[in-house]
């Protein structure tokens, strides 16, 4: 419990006045999957590997198929179209959306890839990056995994 309040936590203060602005409109999968990587990176610095999302089974952390899907929508914008990239698939058909092809929480997974990788190049926490802009973020780590534009 202690590591989901912590998650949490993480995003009250990325997106606090002052921080990093969500806007339901505009804000892209990219954001929303960096922010989830950056609060379970958060969780894990405290509590280990139970601060992992607890629904996101380790097949599909590790899986590069899934990173490499996250990857390919990263750009796709408006909070409404973010169900399948960021929870899966089976929760955006739950929510009347349409399927990608991705597992449960793959934008999760794809999230603790990308910022812990991150942090591997510059050093530092979760919490001292907790207002890193998704641009550099993604600028600098999408090429180095082989995943855009180099």
């Amino acid at each position: 419990m202690e590591a989901i309040v912590v998650h949490e936590l993480h995003h009250n203060v990325r997106y606090s006045p002052g921080g990093v602005v969500w806007d339901p409109v505009t804000v892209t999968v990219g954001e929303h999957v960096v922010a989830e990587g950056l609060a379970d990176v958060f969780a894990t610095e405290l509590y280990g590997s139970h601060g992992y999302t607890h629904f996101v089974d380790d097949q599909t952390r590790n899986d590069d198929s899934v990173l490499a899907k996250v990857a390919s929508g990263l750009q796709v914008t408006g909070m409404q179209d973010f169900a399948a990239w960021v929870l899966g698939d089976k929760t955006a058909q739950l929510f009347g959306a349409e399927p990608v092809g991705l597992p449960t929480g793959a934008g999760y997974a794809a999230g603790v890839r990308l910022v812990s990788e991150y942090l591997h190049l510059h050093g530092g926490t979760a919490a001292s990056n907790v207002h890193t802009p998704v641009e550099t973020v993604l600028s600098d780590v999408l090429p180095r995994l082989g995943l855009g534009d180099e």
